[in-house]
């Protein structure tokens, strides 16, 4: 009767009879098991496992040598384990007895459940396939074709299954379980974009946005320096999306005529740069989005939106999203605020522009994101008054008070 044998493969290489680890050979047997293992189930040539087991070029009769091999494997797993077929060998295993069956099924079962819409049941089902990585698959074989042939889509598979999981947590709202397992696979995986891009999304979606703006500002200077790329377009609209560029006004907008009126007159002539200070929820951003929808046509130029987030955004991520937005590759964005800066005024001297720098902490992160004196105009909401700004800037306040409902 033939013992019942279980494998591991995703991590080191393991074989267990009845319940009791088996010590298993090192070197060149390890490595036909593992290439059985590979492909349980199913004919592997002799040739191929030649391949495997010597890295190239095998020894001068290599049927005879693969079948030195295989005695060995069969000393310590049991005669009926290996069986010799035309052309080769092959290792028959059961379902539930190879850690790598068990996770394809039930990857494959996620995948059902997901298009069926059963979300928690995904949810449920992907972290059980996921514990069953140990560590890099085939982990002490000796054989570098065989890992590379055979563990390297293993590893792809295993990443595919994490990132369905964090998809499936974002679509249920588990933006912290999300955010954890892609800042974990970030530092696996720093070059991978869709990884950072799902990253910057999960922190934007958990309500961490300066942490988002941070995460998109860091792929942008990582994938400049390492690869030489800018930022893919999907990644630039989500950067869009974050810091409020495609921001719209509010549909109705009533009870601000003096207040428009005011900005009107300010922003005319005698000011480049207003203030708009008010509490929590007196409505500066909706005042300033208006207006900059209304006077669109004084700006040819274009209308640039930063949340600045009350001080957590620094200006250099302030700046970068300013010349990213005006056109500068990721790459080509200095890192130095004060350079950063001088790019911005050059790029603005001859452009007639809006600038709405939202949620501004303090004078010192909005004066470097000013373009100047130029025709482009600046309009600025704080819970501060940002007095240092009238001295260095000529700034304009416009105190704006909650609306009293009728």
């Amino acid at each position: 009767m033939r013992r019942a044998v279980s494998f591991r493969v995703l991590g080191p290489v393991c074989a267990e009879i009845g319940g009791r680890a088996v010590p298993l050979p090192r070197g060149r047997v390890l490595t036909l098991l593992a290439g059985l293992l590979a492909r349980a189930n199913q004919l592997v040539r002799t040739d191929q496992l030649v391949r495997w087991l010597w890295d190239g070029d095998g020894p001068d009769n290599p049927k005879s040598a693969v079948h030195t091999i295989v005695r060995r494997l069969r000393d310590v797993l049991g005669d009926d384990v290996v069986r010799t077929v035309a052309g080769g060998y092959r290792l028959d295993v059961g379902a539930a007895d190879l850690d790598l069956t068990r996770f394809t099924t039930a990857v494959a079962r996620a995948d059902a459940l997901v298009a069926d819409g059963d979300l928690r049941g995904a949810a449920a089902e992907l972290p059980a396939a996921l514990a069953l990585w140990r560590g890099d698959p085939f982990d002490g074989v000796p054989s570098r074709r065989l890992r590379d042939e055979e563990g390297v889509p293993l590893a792809e598979q295993r990443l595919a299954a994490r990132l369905l999981l964090v998809r499936v947590w974002s679509r249920l709202g588990e933006h912290a379980l999300a955010v954890g397992e892609l800042s974990a696979l970030r530092a696996e995986y720093p070059l991978r974009e869709e990884i950072r891009e799902l990253l910057v999304r999960a922190l934007h979606q958990a309500g961490r946005r300066a942490e988002a703006l941070a995460e998109y500002h860091d792929t942008c200077r990582v994938l400049a320096a390492e690869l030489g790329l800018d930022p893919s377009p999907s990644l630039r609209r989500l950067h869009r999306e974050i810091v409020g560029a495609d921001s719209a006004p509010p549909a109705r907008f009533r009870g601000r005529d003096a207040e428009l009126a005011e900005l009107d007159r300010l922003l005319g002539a005698e000011a480049g740069v207003v203030v708009i200070v008010g509490a929590p929820g007196a409505g500066k951003t909706a005042l300033a989005l208006h207006w900059g929808d209304r006077a669109a046509e004084r700006f040819p130029d274009g209308r640039l939106y930063v949340d600045l987030l009350g001080g957590a955004v620094r200006a250099g991520e302030a700046l970068a999203c300013l010349l990213t937005s005006l056109g500068v590759p990721a790459g080509r964005v200095p890192e130095d605020v004060d350079r950063a800066s001088a790019l911005l005024r050059s790029l603005l001297a001859r452009r007639r522009a809006l600038l709405v720098l939202d949620d501004a902490g303090a004078a010192d992160q909005v004066r470097p994101l000013l373009p100047g004196a130029t025709r482009s105009r600046v309009i600025v909401t704080s819970r501060q008054h940002l007095a240092g700004l009238t001295v260095t800037h000529s700034a304009r306040l416009l105190r704006l008070e909650p609306l009293t409902l009728p």
